[in-house]
């Protein structure tokens, strides 16, 4: 509810459907997932169908965005999992297969030493973990979402990440469609780091 009330239906959505599939039977949860989606009729849309287990829903819309190209959509879908599952080994597997996709192979290996951890007869991810030692030596280090902090704008968060203040355009429109109001962020929300920004800062 706190998310609801800081104006971030979406995340509370979230969080809400996730309590309603873990007790079925609670109708005061029923209540307030209604509230929420009556306060806010276009943010339900984004949900597939809350009978179904949204954390299936969430890893299934992340690999379709991995087939696709649409990388830092399918980052985000992880990062969304991770909130309500942190240890979820398909989501931190997924999510480092989105790094190595990116060319990020240390962020990559990251993630997927951490699923490993969760699942550790994992003969794919050991497979990953072997393929790409070598590969991680060499390659650069760039992180692809980011978690709003206390007192964060998005010209604080360019600042801090690209090393210029005049890329928090580039970062809005990035996560426009997540962003009601470019001036106001929400502690915890998570937003996608456009690959274009990172190009830009790299005349510094």
């Amino acid at each position: 509810m706190s998310q609801f009330l800081q104006n971030e239906p979406s995340k509370s959505l979230n969080f809400l459907l996730y309590a309603q599939q873990k007790a079925p039977n609670d109708q005061s949860i029923t209540q307030l997932v209604e509230l929420v989606k009556r306060t806010f009729p276009n943010e339900s849309s984004e949900i597939l169908d809350a009978r179904l287990n949204l954390i299936d829903q969430k890893l299934q819309k992340a690999l379709e965005k991995i087939y696709s190209g649409e990388y830092m959509v399918a980052a985000k879908e992880c990062q969304e999992v991770l909130d309500l599952e942190p240890e979820n080994p398909l989501a931190l597997t997924r999510l480092g297969s989105v790094y190595y996709a990116m060319g990020q192979v240390k962020q990559a290996r990251e993630y997927w030493k951490q699923a490993l951890e969760q699942d550790p007869k994992n003969d794919v991810l050991k497979s990953f973990m072997n393929q790409t030692g070598a590969e991680a030596d060499r390659a650069p280090s760039q992180a692809l979402t980011y978690k709003v902090q206390k007192g964060d704008t998005l010209m604080t968060i360019a600042e801090r990440i690209y090393k210029r203040r005049d890329l928090w355009r580039k970062l809005y429109e990035a996560n426009r469609s997540y962003l009601k109001n470019p001036y106001q962020l929400t502690v915890g929300q998570v937003l996608v780091l456009p690959p274009g920004a990172v190009n830009a800062s790299v005349k510094e």
